[in-house]
């Protein structure tokens, strides 16, 4: 994912969770796709021992409501096809976030998350580079 896709990623997460404050509040209930979500791009997944790639995924974010006090996060995908074999394809399996779900995929795709990341990553590549 490019780092734009990351920052359309947090804000589509953003949405859920005001969406989420506001049915619960209201007592409302809704299914509804969350808009500016769109990302896409290429995808690597294994498929038996094998491992393919492909190009043109494109994940899907709706707001799904199971009643009027628990909603979800849906995230899908289409399905796209190996770009060595035809008969292998690839698509997102379906996943239903609920609110104490949603939180800490939030603090993980953060920006300070993937600032610490980067600096651990860095910490490690210098501690390596002195038992050359």
């Amino acid at each position: 994912m490019s780092e734009s896709d990351i920052v359309s990623l947090r804000k589509t997460i953003d949405k859920y969770l005001e969406w989420e404050a506001l049915a619960v509040e209201k007592q409302v209930t809704l299914e509804k796709a969350i808009p500016d979500s769109t990302i896409s791009g290429p995808v690597v997944f294994r498929f038996g021992d094998d491992w393919y790639s492909a190009n043109g995924l494109e994940p899907y974010f709706l707001f799904v409501s199971m009643n009027e006090n628990s909603h979800e996060l849906v995230i899908g995908s289409n399905k796209v096809e190996s770009r060595t074999s035809s008969f292998i394809d690839y698509k997102i399996e379906t996943l239903y976030l609920d609110k104490d779900q949603v939180l800490p995929f939030k603090d993980g795709i953060s920006e300070e998350a993937f600032t610490k990341k980067l600096d651990d990553f860095e910490d490690q590549k210098d501690a390596d580079s002195m038992f050359n």
